[in-house]
């Protein structure tokens, strides 16, 4: 793989472009100026930014380091040539999170490179690993030892054991890995998949059986319910039976009581209006009306008897025969003046007395009047015989009237429920009401699963699909179980294998590190953990690199470093990136390295950012 072009919007970086040639690259420039920024940005844009880093110790995850100093979202884009091919990668940053928005496509069109994606972009370009890149192709000068790891033995190992790049053990564990990985790989895979379509159907259908179960049941339990439902009914139906009946008797009793009441009452208005005044008829009330009943005829009597007229009349004929006689007898004329006198006299007298009585009649008949509304006795008569048979039609309208009371309470008292009678009403009631109750939520809950039961789907549907995923698991099963038994058989030979890959290792080493430093007899040991120790020429015993010079340790990993890039089984060589890799060598070994690495730089791309000039100056002798 060739890097072509860099375009970074990445911490100091603001929208900074970086050209690359094949072959050796290097990039002279001062410190702060972000060489360590492009190594960082070059990795993410392969591998992306591990969003999860937290920081650590005062270090502070990539995501914070590199934000862009400009105030923007990270973004960048890569153009290389991979398999022939022209291709830019790039990265933004969006809701997912910063740098999590990916896109390959070859370069100058809209095409997708389908091979590449978000995750695995970079293992697939450079043909290894985030964690094998980062011990082999990225030397930092900050970090030149080389720690063991998992992956990078695998790596070993293939050349170890066949040669061959394109054929080795770890390439077909990690082909056989991938087949179990897509079958199974903790919670994913096509068999958990099918494991938990498997689950989800019988799911179903375990739940559609519940479900129609829960059906049968809840209409055993609605039959049972309305059969009881409706022996209780009819027994508090027979219960409420008599009740009935007295309470129709009851309620004809204060009917017909309330109709004599009414009756009453009406007949005791109109005695109150009446002659009686309300007053029951007495004898003493009686005799008292009839005493002013008689004194009322004799007034009318009195009255109808004396005219007004006649005593002016005699007045007048008297007073006639008076003067006749003073015509014919005038000397009777005195007799006849003193008689007319006497019988005018009589006649007066007789006339005042008249007259009081007939006053007084007609103070009774006024009276009468004023009283009773009438002076006529005859009337006055027909009505005391009226109230009097109204008063006794009242009594016997009251009497009835108290005897139907008499009779609602006699009837009521001897109809009375007993206790023990109320009481099993009231339990039968209260049953009637838990049993209607009951058998309203059976329904509501039979709604609900039957609901339940058309959301789920057809069971016999269900069940056929269930048998087919089944079938289907118990191939794919088989064929896991064969995976498994020859990774594990794999596994056996690698671990074989792997007790050999640090003597191969040691001696490609030894052999760089002779290269970079001159030294002919100069040797490098490596035990499993990837620890190397330096024995120089002429002594005795190899030291572990804990003890050499800064200088000597950084040429020591270096050269394990570039024996391991030699070493790795790629499709294309990886391109090597140095940050300030050769700071602590002097000048005859940076001289004799970067020989070393124009070398290299025949048939794989170096890219190597330094502060100093040497480098380029050792590149020109």
């Amino acid at each position: 793989m060739i890097i072509r072009k860099m375009t970074a919007n990445f911490g100091t970086l603001d929208h900074a472009e970086l050209e690359l040639q094949p072959g050796l690259n290097v990039i002279e420039a001062p410190n702060e100026s972000g060489k360590s920024t492009w190594c960082a940005f070059l990795r993410t844009m392969l591998y992306g930014l591990d969003t999860s880093q937290r920081e650590k110790k005062g270090v502070k995850p990539d995501k914070v380091l590199y934000a862009p100093w400009n105030g923007t979202a990270m973004s960048g884009a890569v153009e290389l040539t991979w398999q022939g091919r022209d291709i830019t990668v790039s990265r933004s940053s969006g809701p997912a999170g910063p740098m999590r928005e990916f896109s390959a496509v070859y370069t100058g069109t809209s095409r997708t490179v389908e091979q590449l994606t978000e995750s695995d972009a970079g293992e697939l370009l450079l043909g290894m690993p985030l964690s094998v890149f980062r011990r082999t192709a990225f030397i930092s000068g900050a970090d030149m030892a080389v720690r063991q790891d998992a992956e990078l033995e695998k790596k070993i190992d293939a050349i170890l054991s066949s040669g061959e790049e394109g054929s080795s053990y770890s390439q077909a564990a990690e082909r056989l890995g991938q087949w179990s990985r897509a079958l199974r790989y903790r919670k994913q895979g096509k068999l958990p998949a099918l494991e938990a379509r498997e689950a989800a159907l019988r799911d179903r259908a375990d739940a559609i059986d519940n479900a129609s179960a829960g059906l049968d049941r809840l209409d055993t339990m609605e039959e049972k319910g309305r059969i009881l439902l409706s022996a209780m009914q009819q027994d508090l139906r027979e219960t409420d039976a008599d009740r009935d009946e007295l309470a129709d008797r009851l309620s004809d009793l204060e009917r017909q009581q309330t109709d004599r009441e009414r009756e009453a009452e009406i007949l005791r208005r109109e005695l109150d209006r009446g002659i009686l005044r309300g007053r029951e008829p007495e004898q003493s009330v009686l005799d008292e009306l009839r005493e002013e009943l008689r004194r009322g005829a004799r007034a009318a009597k009195r009255l109808e008897a004396d005219k007004p007229g006649f005593w002016g009349w005699a007045l007048c004929l008297l007073a006639a025969a008076a003067c006749l006689l003073l015509g014919f007898r005038v000397r009777y004329a005195f007799y006849a003046f003193g008689a007319f006198l006497l019988g005018a006299a009589a006649l007066l007298i007789q006339y005042v007395s008249d007259s009081r009585e007939r006053s007084k009649a007609e103070k009774v008949l006024w009276e009468l009047k004023e009283k009773y509304g009438s002076s006529d006795p005859k009337e006055l008569a027909d009505r005391v015989r009226d109230a009097i048979r109204q008063w006794r039609e009242w009594k016997a309208l009251s009497s009835a009237a108290e005897e139907l009371r008499s009779q609602r309470w006699e009837t009521a008292d001897r109809g009375k429920p007993s206790p023990e009678t109320e009481e099993r009403r009231r339990a039968l009631q209260e049953k009637i009401a838990a049993a209607e109750r009951q058998i309203r939520e059976t329904r509501e809950a039979r709604a609900r699963l039957q609901g339940q039961i058309d959301t789920l789907g057809d069971t016999l549907v269900i069940r056929s699909e269930l048998s087919r995923l089944e079938e289907k698991r118990l191939r794919l099963e088989e064929k896991y179980a064969a995976l498994t038994a020859a990774s594990e058989e794999l596994a056996l030979a690698d671990e074989e294998m792997q007790q050999r890959f640090a003597p191969r290792l040691s001696r490609e080493a030894t052999e760089m590190l002779r290269r970079l430093t001159g030294e002919k007899r100069a040797e490098i040991a490596l035990d499993r953990d990837m620890t190397a120790a330096v024995r120089e020429g002429g002594e005795l015993t190899a030291h572990d690199s804990a003890y050499l010079s800064r200088g000597a340790r950084d040429q020591a990993y270096l050269a394990v470093r570039l024996a391991l890039c030699e070493l790795l089984p790629a499709e294309e060589p990886c391109p090597l990136v140095l940050d300030d890799a050769l700071l602590t060598f002097d000048d005859e070994r940076v001289a004799r390295a970067m020989e070393v690495l124009s070398e290299m730089s025949r048939t794989r791309q170096i890219i190597l950012f330094t502060c100093h000039s040497r480098e380029r100056r050792a590149i020109g002798r």
